[in-house]
């Protein structure tokens, strides 16, 4: 009933334009610091995916020059059972003008903004404000990860992940509205595995399945009892 409800309170947000699907992710460096500063960083993470959308949409390169809108959620695991923090938007196709008119996207049907651009704006955007957090000492950093624990390695493994591609990517444009409405049904007001996934359950560990998204084909992986209810909480935390 909350699903039903909070879907219904979208449906007032949806306009009759073709909508986009983004897909924003960190990469696994970035993790450890994630579970150690979630609240800070889930909104920092918001906040760059937004504004590298903002600033995309007003570009006169990019031939909108419209504000643009977005739908955001915020999934923390994967199909393993890992933690993985990446946001997912819809997006509409245009934006308003200045004088508050409505603009159209200019370019094809399933394509809205080039996702290497987005990718390397939307990197060196979180890595600034990162950085700007460190500097403030607003950031709780694990004593035992060498990647993070000490100002050398900081900078260190920020320089590496300045030379890294960060996964950001689109998918197809959604048909209509009842395909927009399906698609945040999967990932809102749910947890992290659904019972007929789960394939084996004994007094150490649990055996579930997941999709293998490299091999396009179904795999199983087996976590320790322990783990498993750690990911669990973990997700639904968030």
């Amino acid at each position: 009933m909350d699903r039903e409800r909070w879907l219904l309170k979208r449906s007032n947000d949806l306009l009759p334009v073709t909508y986009f699907h983004g897909v924003f992710t960190v990469p696994s460096e970035l993790r450890i610091l994630f579970l150690y500063n979630k609240k800070r960083l889930y909104n920092l993470l918001f906040q760059c995916v937004w504004e590298t959308i903002y600033s995309f949409g007003m570009d006169p390169r990019q031939k909108l020059e419209g504000k643009p809108g977005m739908i955001g959620i915020l999934p923390t695991w994967n199909q393993q059972m890992q933690y993985h923090p990446h946001i997912h938007c819809i997006l509409p196709g245009g934006g308003l003008t200045e004088k508050g008119e409505w603009k159209g996207t200019k370019g094809k049907a399933d394509f809205l903004f080039s996702v290497a651009a987005l990718s390397s704006k939307f990197k060196k955007k979180f890595l600034i404000l990162l950085t700007a957090l460190y500097k403030n000492g607003d950031l709780s950093i694990p004593d035992k990860d060498p990647l993070w624990n000490s100002a050398t390695s900081f900078y260190k493994t920020k320089k590496a992940l300045y030379k890294k591609d960060w996964v950001v990517y689109n998918k197809p444009s959604f048909k209509d509205h009842h395909q927009v409405f399906e698609y945040l049904g999967r990932y809102t007001h749910k947890i992290a595995i659904s019972n007929h996934r789960i394939i084996k359950i004994t007094d150490t560990h649990v055996t579930f399945r997941y999709l293998d998204r490299k091999k396009e084909a179904s795999a199983t992986r087996t976590l320790t009892g322990e783990k498993f209810i750690l990911v669990l909480f973990t997700t639904r935390a968030s």
